[in-house]
Order: structure tokens, then sequence, then C-alpha cells
């Protein structure tokens, strides 16, 4: 081993890289059922995207304030 390779060990060993990427999920076959069938009964895509322990989100999107009205008269 050189002294540059041992160096170049050390500043690895001493400041590991941190990862900036996530692990990409594998999407649930049912979370994407929910999804499709969501999207079709307000008219607009909908995002379903899970969290930990059970959490998530849900992602509704809308393109006008009119759009906005339909959605949560749908809802009401």
């Amino acid at each position: 081993m050189s002294v540059r390779e041992a160096e170049a060990l050390v500043q690895r060993l001493l400041n590991p890289a941190t990862k900036t990427e996530t692990k990409a999920k594998k999407p649930n076959r049912d979370l994407l059922r929910l999804q499709d069938e969501l999207s079709e009964a307000m008219g607009t895509k909908v995002t379903i995207k899970a969290g930990n322990k059970g959490a998530g989100k849900l992602v509704i999107e809308y393109t006008s304030h009119d759009h906005l009205d339909e959605i949560i008269a749908k809802l009401k």
C-alpha cells in the first residue's frame, strides 16, 4: 500500500460518506390500486406516499380554484 492509498483509507475511515440517496421502495400493489381508485373517483391525480409505521401522505392535485371547489364538494 502506498502512502497516498493509506492517506485515502484514513480519510474514508475518519470521514465516512453520508448516504444522500434513500433507497427507492418498490410500490405496494394495494396502494397503487387505491391510488387509481381515488384518482378515478376524484377526477384528478391522487398520489399515496407511504411512510413509516402506517403513516403517510395523500396528495390530491388540482388545476384551478374551480377544480379545487369540485374536489372539496366531492369530499363533503
